[in-house]
């Protein structure tokens, strides 16, 4: 990966910009607390200044705490929705979801389910995509930058 970039708070809705700003500053999990039974769901817009889809890598929850379950949900340009929840590492103690080549999306829809309810739920995010092609000029492209995306 190369330079890692930080997605802009006005870009993740579900969480306040806090929590945003929290998970950017430091290594500490983020601590949402759950409202009664209800998951914590937030969304990322992974391009927020165009309507362009990227090509997902992984996304990997670190540091994690009173998490059940995780769902991502995948949306493209046109809206339309793809659930991943077949992939084992989602269920893991390290919760992770690593991408097929060719995936891509604008945004990503994450679901967490808490174990206790009554608890915090806390995570660290890693999301890695890929923005743009790298190439010299007069030639094709080589391979892709990479940003790894920390909130």
């Amino acid at each position: 990966m190369e330079n890692p970039a930080f997605i802009p708070r006005s870009s993740v809705d579900g969480l306040t910009p806090e929590q945003v700003d929290s998970l950017r500053a430091t290594n500490a999990p983020v601590s949402i607390t759950p409202d009664g039974t209800n998951p914590i769901v937030f969304t990322i817009d992974l391009t927020p200044t165009t309507d362009d889809e990227v090509d997902l890598g992984s996304v990997t929850f670190l540091n994690t705490d009173n998490i059940k379950s995780v769902e991502l949900v995948l949306i493209d340009s046109q809206g339309i929705e793809t659930s991943v929840t077949d992939q084992p590492g989602l269920q893991e103690t390290t919760p992770k979801a690593d991408f097929p080549p060719e995936t891509r999306a604008q945004k990503i829809q994450v679901t967490l389910v808490p174990t206790n309810a009554s608890v915090p739920v806390k995570f660290n995010l890693d999301v890695r995509a890929c923005f743009e092609e790298t190439a010299t000029e007069g030639t094709s492209p080589t391979g892709w930058s990479y940003l790894s995306f920390n909130l």
